[in-house]
């Protein structure tokens, strides 16, 4: 085995070129008219994300290296578990240890339970795992300098398989917060729905075991070993595996125990999906290997070639037995659909409830979307809820009894969610010149190809549970402590939305708005002392409701000062320098109820100091009293206390620091200058040297004299004349000329 990543993480995603999402929308606006090219639009968006949700296939990978893999079928699961080995077998126990018995299913029937008993009731013996000593896996091909083979020294969290390509999502295990979901006005599953969903599943699954035994295939142990045999071990696939060290008679065996038990030929796909599993991990690990090794070594690139082919024969439950497998991918026959060519297009899925038991309270819930539960459901975009309104109580809404097509989305194997038309139901809302309806109907049956809809029709009622009550089956009624009034439910004392003054009193009148019998007042907030620093604008939001929900105005009685204003219940003013100022406020609800409320704004002393600035805190309320300190530049501490030293960064590169408020100067050595004294100064710019070249250096020069000149900065005229012996002719003493005698010879330059 190669050493493999630690994590690995694939989502299989449709793959979808921006011209095949124009094709698929074109198709779509075709197929629901009823939406408009905005809502299909914004519909479709979700449809992809939505679709992974349903996975049928789960792989979690341990810290500790095991990995476990989770098959979800219509027959059941395929649970296999993979870990290291211990160097000992004794620290080794449990229903997934074989300790390489000779047959699985003699090993199994010592763990075999009754079907009211459950491994999953108790947790497990605590197992000191810190002191089990692994096996440390190693490669089969790869070899080290010295020719022994490649071992890994951590264990591996990641399997491969070459099943895997259709994207396995690999969950890392660990200690999660799970934030529980926020359905508050959603028509997302709450944990409600779920247990209702699951209450049916049992339920239904009892009834659909005895409809199997009563009606299933009876198979003698040789008929089933037979059957199992074809459809495993006699198959293409089969064979290879098997050459490849797969143990195929014991899926067989497996096989047909469960056939001669069950007469449940589907038992067969789940021996297949156990032969692909076994046969894609020696496959994945081969080819891991080859693709490690050197380009040089023919052997390995055969071999390799030989498990490539093997690969491209392995489809997803080798194709159910209702297809062909061609280059790792299923080609349907005719009437079947999936990924592994599981489901037939002649069958309509068939549906049983409905979210909510198909009912929809517009108070909690848009009403937007209903999650169906069935059966025989396709993953795909075709997938159709086919939506008929009717009547449920007296009104003026008009039911559109055409079918409506609405998209549907497949979030798990047994749910669909269903897009729905808009409700008339509307909840706080009151018009007396229009009347309103309390409750809608739909039916709603859901089709895979959108032509063929399942046989059930299921009925779905939106209401305001504020005057109704209601089932389906027997439909809405309308509750005695309520109003309907024009059609529009109230519950008892709730205002009318257009009139804050009048109610819903249904011991007075359950059809009419009632003048309001009882006006509380606004209710102040006990807080009166609040505080501010001189000149501070104060921004005070008065804390005040009104008992009955109704809005309030707050204002300012006379006696208070003059500078200030209320803006939006909100206290703005000044602060002056008097010690204590005192409000006076007025709180007035819709229907003229009248409290009134002292308050005093205190002044305190900044404490900032060096000119710093008093704000308000930002994690504290406005007027409590606590503050925070912006300073100026170069101070810093809780009070601006502290002056920043600037030098402590050593800015001066050459030179000494000196520190000042919010700055620094830098007094430089001999020969730099610069605000940070890190430049070196050029003394050649000057040029110094009249006939030579100028060389800088730390604060200074050196010249190199041209001929005939010397001097510090080559300003003087050599007099070769001069020289005793004389080794030159002086033909020209006015001018300085002098000539060699017989042999030439040349002056050396001079240099100061």
């Amino acid at each position: 085995m190669e050493d493999q990543p630690n994590f690995s993480l694939a989502l299989d995603l449709p793959a979808s070129s921006q011209a095949n999402k124009q094709n698929e929308n074109k198709t779509q606006q075709a197929r629901f008219p009823n939406l408009s090219e905005q809502e299909l639009e914004k519909i479709l968006a979700e449809r992809h994300p939505a679709r992974t949700k349903k996975t049928t296939n789960w792989s979690v990978a341990t810290f500790k290296g095991g990995k476990v893999t989770i098959d979800r079928n219509s027959f059941g699961l395929n649970v296999v578990i993979m870990v290291p080995r211990s160097k000992s077998i004794s620290n080794e126990t449990g229903l997934c240890l074989l300790n390489n018995g000779p047959n699985v299913t003699s090993f199994a029937k010592g763990y075999r339970l009754e079907p009211s008993q459950s491994y999953f009731y108790r947790l497990p013996d605590p197992v000191n795992d810190s002191a089990v000593e692994y096996e440390i896996p190693c490669s089969c091909h790869k070899k080290d300098e010295n020719g022994n083979p490649e071992c890994i020294q951590k264990l591996p969290v990641y399997f491969p398989n070459v099943m895997d390509g259709t994207g396995n999502v690999i969950l890392l295990t660990g200690k999660f917060n799970k934030k529980k979901r926020d359905t508050h006005i959603s028509d997302d599953l709450t944990d409600e729905d779920y247990a209702l969903f699951k209450g049916v599943i049992g339920s239904n699954k009892s009834h659909r075991r005895r409809r199997a035994l009563s009606s299933k295939r009876n198979f003698t142990m040789e008929n089933a070993t037979d059957y199992c045999m074809e459809k495993v071990s006699k198959t293409d696939i089969g064979n290879l595996c098997a050459t490849l060290g797969v143990n195929v008679p014991e899926i067989v065996i497996s096989c047909s125990l469960d056939l001669k038990a069950t007469g449940d030929p589907a038992f067969a796909i789940s021996a297949i999906s156990v032969l692909l599993d076994d046969c894609g991990q020696i496959v994945a690990r081969n080819l891991s290997s080859y693709s490690n090794e050197s380009n040089g070594d023919k052997q390995g690139n055969s071999s390799s070639s030989i498990f490539y082919n093997i690969a491209q024969k392995m489809c997803p439950n080798d194709c159910s037995l209702n297809g062909k497998c061609v280059n790792g991918s299923c080609i349907c026959n005719d009437g079947f659909t999936a990924k592994d060519c599981a489901i037939s297009l002649g069958n309509a899925p068939i549906i049983s409830m409905l979210q909510g038991r198909g009912l929809c309270d517009k108070r909690q819930r848009p009403c937007k979307k209903v999650t169906v539960m069935g059966s025989g459901f396709i993953n795909s975009t075709n997938v159709t809820c086919h939506v008929k309104e009717y009547k449920v109580i007296n009104s003026s809404w008009t039911p559109d009894k055409t079918i409506q097509r609405f998209p549907g989305v497949m979030t798990d194997l047994v749910l669909v969610e269903c897009y729905l038309p808009d409700s008339p139901v509307k909840h706080n809302f009151f018009d007396e010149a229009v009347e309103g309806t309390p409750a809608a109907g739909l039916t709603i049956s859901v089709s895979n190809d959108g032509e063929n809809p399942s046989y059930d029709e299921l009925s779905f009622i939106s209401y305001d549970s504020g005057c109704l009550s209601c089932n389906i089956s027997s439909r809405c009624f309308l509750k005695s402590n309520s109003c309907l009034i024009n059609k529009y439910c109230f519950a008892a004392n709730e205002m009318n939305p257009t009139d804050f003054c009048s109610q819903c009193l249904p011991d007075i009148n359950k059809n009419t708005w009632t003048k309001r019998q009882v006006n509380l007042a606004p209710q102040f907030a006990s807080t009166s002392q609040y505080y501010a620093v001189f000149q501070e604008t104060l921004e005070l939001p008065i804390d005040v409701l009104d008992p009955e929900g109704m809005p309030v105005v707050v204002s300012l009685v006379n006696g208070g000062p003059t500078e200030a204003i209320i803006r939006e219940n909100v206290l703005i003013w000044n602060a002056t320098k008097d010690i204590m100022t005192h409000f006076l406020l007025k709180a007035t609800d819709a229907c003229q109820a009248v409290s009134s409320h002292n308050i005093t704004v205190s002044l305190v002393n900044c404490q900032c100091q060096n000119h710093g600035r008093c704000v308000s805190h930002p994690d504290k309320p406005r007027g409590s009293g606590y503050y925070e300190c912006h300073c100026l530049p170069g101070f810093a501490g809780d009070k601006c206390e502290t002056d920043i030293n600037e030098c402590e960064l050593y800015p001066c590169l050459r030179g000494n620091c000196t520190d000042y408020v919010n700055a620094y100067g830098c007094s430089c050595e001999p020969g730099y200058t610069g605000k940070n004294c890190s430049i070196d100064i050029d003394d050649c710019q000057a040029s110094p040297c009249k006939n030579g070249t100028c060389y800088d250096a730390l604060n200074g020069y050196t010249c190199q004299c041209n001929d005939g000149f010397t001097g510090y900065d080559c300003d003087v005229n050599i007099d070769e004349c001069k020289s005793n012996p004389c080794i030159y002719v002086c033909k020209s003493p006015q001018n300085n000329k002098c000539f060699p005698q017989a042999v030439e010879s040349t002056p050396l330059p001079r240099y100061r």
